[in-house]
């Protein structure tokens, strides 16, 4: 009963983040939250998602603006900070090393190319 407890809590607090991603996390902060320490937060978080909690987070970021960009007419910079990245700059040093692209590209890509094929 106990781990379905603490898989439960744990579950929770992932959808948590990924509903605050704009917010800033501490390890620290996400373990009292699950009411667990430091340690065992960071063991139960290796094998739920089977990487670190560090890579998680910007992995969830990068998606989130994705998706923004894709969906919706906001700046670079708005994106930036509603995904957690807080500048323009930094959103695309991670789409760079990540993605291989700028935001804008991304955007004109995948959110361009939808409407250039509609119109054909």
């Amino acid at each position: 009963m106990p781990d379905d407890a603490a898989a439960a809590r744990f579950a929770q607090l992932l959808d948590w983040v990924g509903a605050h991603l704009h917010e800033e996390h501490s390890i620290d902060m996400l373990a009292e939250r699950a009411a667990m320490s430091r340690r065992n937060f960071t063991r139960h978080f290796r094998l739920a998602t089977g990487t670190s909690f560090k890579q998680w987070l910007q992995s969830q970021r990068l998606i989130h603006a994705q998706r923004l960009l894709e969906m919706g007419e906001a700046s670079i910079e708005q994106v930036a900070h509603a995904s957690g990245f807080g500048t323009a700059l930094s959103l695309r040093q991670h789409f760079k090393a990540v993605l291989r692209t700028s935001p804008s590209d991304y955007r004109k890509r995948f959110r361009g190319g939808a409407v250039d094929r509609a119109e054909i």
